[in-house]
């Protein structure tokens, strides 16, 4: 089972499916085929500018028929709540090579947002204890001998 938020969208941008985890990361459940570009209840730039749904990373994905990798957003659930998070818009093409909709991974960005580690345990991820993978050692340049 997917833990991560995902949802898929028709060629139009029509939400066709979400799991459980993208309703609660949207804090509800929007009706499908009524829904579209993206579940979110509302969405804004990381400077707190609207954004509005049809020019999300989705829509334009979908429109242009291109990747659009690492555009931050920030969603905004109906109790007023804001989440930072990063969308992974894939479009979904047949055996043919005919565009037939769009997939979106969904993950939570910012310095408090949770990590799931391997160990399965929930974690908050702060600046202070920031993930391995970005430590560096890196003491600057040095020129070959």
């Amino acid at each position: 089972m997917l833990r991560s938020p995902l949802y898929t969208t028709d060629t139009d941008g029509w939400l066709t499916y979400y799991n459980e985890a993208a309703a609660e990361f949207w804090g509800y459940r929007p009706v499908l085929g009524q829904a579209r570009w993206c579940g979110s209840w509302r969405l804004y730039e990381p400077g707190g500018a609207p954004l509005p749904h049809d020019r999300c990373p989705m829509a334009i994905a979908l429109r242009e028929r291109r990747a659009v990798p690492g555009v931050q957003a920030v969603l905004q659930r109906p109790d007023g709540t804001r989440v930072p998070f990063l969308p992974c818009p894939t479009l979904l093409f047949d055996r043919g090579g005919t565009l037939v909709g769009g997939s979106s991974l969904i993950l939570p960005s910012g310095a408090a947002a949770p990590v799931q580690h391997r160990d399965g345990a929930a974690k908050r991820r702060t600046s202070e204890s920031p993930p391995r993978a970005v430590r560096s050692h890196n003491t600057g340049p040095r020129r070959a001998a």
